[in-house]
């Protein structure tokens, strides 16, 4: 049985919009790439089950800082 991941979108001022859920880790990761590509925000992955962050992609001016 594959785990299932919720993506958010992390806005500037620290909210979360939740977008979606996935079933499988790297079907989440390509997910919240393509969801990232088109969005300045910062974006995470959460497993559903436990609640715990598995992947942060950070948002693109951070990128940019380093």
């Amino acid at each position: 049985m594959e785990r299932t991941y919720d993506i958010f979108e992390v806005f500037p001022d620290g909210t979360r919009r939740w977008k979606t859920v996935v079933p499988g880790h790297e079907a989440a990761l390509t997910k919240m790439k393509a969801l990232a590509a088109n969005s300045p925000n910062e974006f995470l992955m959460m497993h559903a089950l436990t609640k715990a962050i598995i992947a942060v992609l950070p948002n693109k001016s951070k990128e940019s800082e380093g």
